[in-house]
């Protein structure tokens, strides 16, 4: 049995210390330079998407068919109507998450994400994404669980530090490793890779729509 034909959720022993250390400093490195460093949503995204695909090199086709292992696939559509639910709800109380007196469209654009460059973050963030990062993290939380929760959750705050209150993007952190953690279960239990993918598609389909809504968009 080879590395990626092994049962979801179980450790990826491949690659060793150094290789687990990067994979899970990748986020980090790809949003200080190109989020914090060059003020560059474009560059930020790039950079942890490209880090994903090279550190996962000829593992990566396998591990993303491994995605589709499991039953949880079928769940996606009693989600759904609640997603839609909880996101309309989120737009309605959104303005009072926001730093006060931040105009989010302004923000969008100081890192750089306006026009054509927002469109291709919200396809490239909102369609592309869940696949990559699941596929990068699923082997780093059957190796290291606790620190892969902890990797997955805190770089998120760097992006929304800035703009989101500071209650707000702790209490956005902690529930990251919370949902961190159910990722993990279902990837070990019956449900498989497959439920996790789809609630991470819908979150990070919900977050592409909140910039495009942002911006005038939609």
């Amino acid at each position: 049995m080879t590395v990626d034909e092994r049962e979801p959720g179980a450790a990826d022993p491949s690659g060793g210390t150094p290789a687990l250390i990067a994979g899970l400093l990748l986020p980090y490195v790809a949003v200080g330079a190109g989020w914090t460093w060059l003020h560059s949503g474009v560059a930020a995204l790039v950079f942890y998407q490209a880090g994903i695909v090279l550190l996962a090199g000829t593992k990566l086709p396998a591990r993303l068919k491994g995605l589709g292992r499991g039953a949880g696939g079928r769940l996606v559509w009693a989600f759904a109507p609640l997603v839609l639910l909880v996101a309309l709800a989120f737009l309605r109380i959104l303005p009072q998450l926001l730093v006060p007196g931040l105009d989010p469209a302004a923000w969008l654009e100081s890192y750089g994400l306006t026009g054509g460059r927002l469109l291709y973050v919200a396809v490239a963030f909102g369609i592309v994404h869940p696949f990559l990062e699941e596929v990068h993290y699923q082997p780093l939380r059957g190796r290291a669980p606790v620190l892969a929760h902890v990797s997955y959750a805190a770089y998120h705050g760097m992006v929304l530090w800035g703009c989101f209150r500071d209650w707000v993007v702790g209490l956005t952190v902690l529930s990251l490793v919370g949902t961190s953690v159910l990722f993990h279960v279902f990837e070990r239990g019956r449900f498989g890779p497959r439920l996790s993918l789809a609630v991470h598609a819908m979150a990070d389909m919900l977050v592409a729509g909140v910039a495009l809504h942002w911006a005038g968009w939609i």
